[in-house]
């Protein structure tokens, strides 16, 4: 991951192409379900921080970390607008190791397609296992293979923004998340320009 790239995306509020105020309806409907009740919460990589608010503000308490420095000012920026409180830390995400607390929900909303290399990306699972709770749950969304990019193929390809990020396949999913049971599975389509479109592995696990 370019930190640099990520500060200079971040330095105006809102103008990330993935940083959306609005909140996914396969999100809300972990809570409106009452799936997930209002509890101790850790977002990784949580960018201006909309996904961590809407928690706050539905009872929940939430610590969220992101390494940029910039998304976390909009982030603390956003929290004050929406007069809710979030522990927000900036940092890699290796800081989790550092935090004492373990939670019952944990999740990440595209984050976990930034990390490009198979063995960081299993000892982060690894590490998020540990701090979920037994019986607590785990959600995670990232690209799939499935998604259609104008100019490259494979698991890891360049962006439109100039990051490189890692397209995985539902089975390569499943089986890097073997520490956790898995609860529900999806791919969410999502719109873009020339008739292109994003498609993402939404996972719902429980430990």
């Amino acid at each position: 991951m370019d930190k640099d790239l990520f500060n200079r995306i971040y330095e105006k509020p809102d103008q990330a192409p993935w940083t959306d105020a609005s909140i996914y309806e396969e999100f809300k409907e972990l809570f409106v379900s009452k799936k997930v009740l209002p509890c101790p919460t850790l977002e990784v990589g949580c960018g201006e921080g909309y996904y961590s608010i809407y928690l706050a503000s539905q009872g929940f308490r939430v610590t969220a970390i992101d390494w940029s420095i910039n998304a976390i000012k909009n982030a603390q920026k956003n929290a004050k607008k929406a007069s809710v409180s979030v522990d927000f830390f900036v940092g890699p995400w290796q800081i989790i190791e550092q935090i004492e607390d373990c939670f019952d929900f944990v999740f990440d909303w595209r984050f976990l397609h930034d990390l490009l290399d198979e063995q960081e990306r299993k000892k982060y699972i690894e590490k998020i296992s540990e701090k979920v709770k037994p019986g607590g749950y785990y959600l995670s969304f990232s690209f799939s293979d499935k998604t259609t990019t104008s100019n490259e193929t494979g698991k890891i390809r360049l962006t439109s923004v100039g990051n490189r990020c890692y397209f995985a396949s539902q089975k390569e999913f499943e089986e890097l998340m073997s520490p956790f049971k898995i609860i529900s599975k999806k791919e969410i389509i999502i719109p873009r320009e020339k008739d292109r479109e994003s498609i993402y592995n939404l996972f719902l696990m429980r430990k």
